[in-house]
């Protein structure tokens, strides 16, 4: 049995030095660059981490988007705290279907703002087990989490190979 190895490139990162200056600044020229750095050293997926961006997130993820996409044809993945600026960001991505949503956890509000979200693009999703009281204690409550996300995942329309569990 093969194994198909995917790699996140993660240095797409607000709090990266150079690439958390250009987000700020709107200065698509260092992050262009990473993003081909990236894609050329084999990234399956190019990770956009805006973190919680509570100004400007609903402006600043479809710029980031916008601006690797106009370099690059890797597939995204779109990491942001922030549901309105993951919402916004999955407005403009070209390829919904391979993109990846990082992430969904197991917290009822995020549950309820990204599922249908995530149905909608018909993209992948990251279930992270985390939840209303934090990281889960043990492999029972992890395994809890896990079902619960899941079968919410399954009951939006999100099918099992589109769902990764973190």
């Amino acid at each position: 049995m093969s194994q198909k190895v995917m790699a996140i490139a993660e240095s797409i990162n607000i709090m990266g030095k150079r690439s958390g200056t250009a987000m700020k600044e709107r200065v698509a020229g260092p992050i262009q660059e990473m993003a081909k750095e990236e894609a050329a050293a084999g990234a399956t997926y190019l990770d956009l981490n805006i973190g919680p961006a509570r100004k400007d997130g609903v402006e600043l993820m479809p710029w980031v988007v916008q601006t690797v996409e106009s370099v690059v044809d890797t597939p995204l993945c779109l990491d942001t705290t922030n549901m309105a600026a993951m919402t916004a960001g999955f407005k403009v991505v070209k390829n919904r279907e391979l993109a990846i949503m990082n992430s969904i956890s197991a917290q009822p509000e995020r549950m309820q703002n990204l599922i249908p979200v995530a149905a909608e693009a018909g993209c992948n999703v990251i279930a992270l087990l985390w939840g209303p009281d934090g990281m889960p204690r043990d492999s029972n409550e992890r395994a809890a989490m896990a079902v619960d996300l899941m079968m919410a995942l399954s009951e939006a329309g999100i099918p099992n190979e589109k769902m990764l569990f973190d």
